[in-house]
């Protein structure tokens, strides 16, 4: 009798546990949060300090040189840098947390979610890559006096690197939104933005053919952290997909009636 009331008690608190959200969980989140707020408040900081005295992408390649020389010796620009850089570990804690969320809810092969991963992986490392190769190369040769036409060169790696992301973002937007708004895991105006989002991300990949659609790729990753970041604070609100949110999910059959 007590082994069975012992036996019980066991299975009840097992189930409890496996019903709540871990503290990895909590810590991907949490990460995401903290990796879209550096995005946005190294965006203020650029738009702020450095815009404004930016060279157009057009413009002379000496001029060009000769603003990235003093960059190489501005904190405010290396600092922004960083920012951009500290998001990788960050967004990679919080893929993997998403992984979780997104696998539990997919209930399936589970294809679709570690393609979400696969793509949060590769956008977290693409643009660190880039900023590493501009401040030790680009800023680098600027100081040094290089060919200014090969330090344009490299500042055309920007553009280029936002539109690149566009292909893994819009599978990060696109998966994301379709898999937690079917299961009503997340508020569905969350998930129609992040469908628009990703196919915004998809056009802004036309960057790396004309580079006039650079303002519609750039603007884009900027909406996409936003939405990162709404996604984020809602899973670690809800402390994410729990086995009784998957139990508590529409079938297939239901969602289709």
């Amino acid at each position: 009798m007590n082994l069975h009331v012992m036996s019980d008690e066991s299975t009840s608190a097992q189930s409890r546990e496996s019903d709540g959200p871990s503290t990895f969980d909590r810590i991907g989140f949490a990460s995401g949060i903290a990796a879209a707020v550096l995005s946005l408040v190294g965006a203020v900081l650029f738009i702020a300090a450095i815009l404004p005295d930016l060279p157009a992408i057009d413009s002379p390649a000496p001029e060009r040189a000769e603003f990235y020389a003093a960059m190489a010796r501005s904190s405010v620009y290396r600092s922004i840098s960083y920012l951009g850089e500290l998001q990788m570990p960050l967004l990679l804690l919080f893929f993997g947390g998403l992984y979780g969320v997104l696998r539990r809810a997919e209930r399936g092969s589970g294809a679709l979610s570690i393609s979400v991963f696969g793509a949060g992986v590769a956008l977290a490392v693409i643009m660190p890559i880039i900023i590493l190769i501009e401040d030790h190369l680009m800023l680098g040769f600027a100081v040094a006096g290089v060919d200014p036409v090969t330090v344009a060169s490299i500042d055309g790696l920007g553009p280029l690197a936002f539109a690149l992301g566009g292909f893994p973002q819009a599978v990060v937007l696109a998966g994301t939104s379709a898999l937690l708004t079917r299961g009503r895991l997340i508020p569905r105006a969350l998930g129609w933005s992040g469908g628009v989002l990703a196919v915004l991300s998809l056009v802004g990949t036309g960057t790396l053919m004309r580079g006039a659609l650079f303002p519609v790729s750039s603007l884009t990753m900027l909406l996409s952290r936003v939405w990162l970041l709404a996604l984020a604070l809602v899973l670690l609100r809800r402390g994410g997909v729990t086995n009784h949110h998957v139990a508590a999910m529409p079938s297939g059959s239901e969602q289709l009636v």
